[in-house]
C-alpha cells in the first residue's frame, strides 16, 4: 500500500490537509481523515489525494521537530526508518527542515529500515555506558 500511495502521488502538488497538534505535540488525524473523505466523496483525483496527504505527514512532522527542538535547543534531525524509503517525503521533509534552520541527517551508508535503526540503537547505548 506504501509504494502504490507514493507512486500515485501528484508531484506537482503542494497542497495538504488540515491538521492539529496538541500542546504536548500529539498529532490530531481526524480533521485530515474527514478531508480526505469530501475529497473521496467530490471526486478529487488519487493522485492529489495522496500527495496531499503525504505533504500532509511532512508539515506535522517538521512543525513537531520544530516545536521539540524550541524546547529542547536542539537543531538537528535524523531521519531514518521504514517511512524514509518513501522518496516523496525523502525528498520534501528535509527541505522542510533545512527552512526551518535544522541541520538533516539521512541514511547513506546502511538501510533506513530495522538495520539502520538498530545500528542507531546501538550507538546510543554505547554512548550511554561510556
Amino acid at each position: 500500500g506504501a509504494v502504490l500511495l507514493e507512486s500515485a502521488a501528484d508531484e506537482d502538488c503542494t497542497e495538504c490537509y488540515p491538521c492539529e497538534i496538541s500542546g504536548d505535540n500529539v498529532f490530531d488525524y481526524a480533521p485530515m481523515v474527514r478531508a480526505i473523505l469530501a475529497d473521496r466523496a467530490a471526486g478529487v483525483s488519487r493522485g492529489r489525494m495522496a500527495a496531499r496527504f503525504m505533504n500532509t505527514l511532512c508539515l506535522m512532522a517538521a512543525d513537531i521537530t520544530e516545536a521539540i527542538g524550541r524546547e529542547s535547543g536542539v537543531n538537528a534531525a535524523v531521519l531514518s526508518g521504514g517511512s524514509f524509503q518513501n522518496m516523496y517525503i525523502l525528498s520534501r521533509l528535509p527541505r522542510m527542515l533545512e527552512q526551518r534552520g535544522f541541520r538533516v541527517y539521512t541514511h547513506s551508508r546502511v538501510s533506513c529500515s530495522d538495520e539502520g535503526l538498530s545500528l542507531g540503537q546501538l550507538m546510543i547505548l554505547n554512548a550511554a555506558v561510556e
